[in-house]
């Protein structure tokens, strides 16, 4: 099911966007991030992060492919985040001989650039498209 398109003009918008996807996820769920480079999907998983109560400094996982964080308290089930970077990957087979999980049972997990391991299931597609003006315009689908 998709969702009418989103403008983000700020760092306040962004913000306010993430805490209300975040507030839909459930343990399990996958939200897989696409775009260019510099759009903006480190900075919503940051936002994401922030809603969830993270406080520790969340970095894009480019270089070591995979971030952590725990969840300062449960929230409906979810205890930690999960933020992947697969622009690196080109197979599925990468992403298991990384030992690299797409998911797991208590946490969410974002990914960012999904289309190098499309066998990733997302349970919420996020795409992000920087326009002329700077602002930013989220499309979003639901599996």
């Amino acid at each position: 099911m998709g969702v009418p398109p989103r403008t983000i003009r700020t760092l306040d918008d962004l913000r306010a966007f993430a805490a209300t996807v975040v507030a839909e996820l459930v343990p399990g769920d996958v939200v897989t991030l696409q775009g260019e480079l510099g759009v903006g999907k480190t900075a919503f998983v940051k936002a994401a992060a922030a809603a969830f109560g993270v406080t520790e400094d969340v970095i894009s996982p480019t270089f070591v492919y995979e971030q952590r964080y725990t969840l300062p308290e449960p929230v409906r089930g979810i205890t930690h985040l999960i933020h992947l970077d697969l622009y690196r990957l080109s197979t599925r087979d990468d992403l298991v001989d990384l030992g690299l999980e797409p998911h797991t049972a208590t946490g969410v997990t974002f990914v960012e650039w999904p289309e190098r391991v499309p066998e990733i299931a997302a349970t919420r597609t996020l795409a992000f498209v920087l326009n002329a003006d700077g602002t930013r315009t989220v499309t979003e689908d639901q599996a």
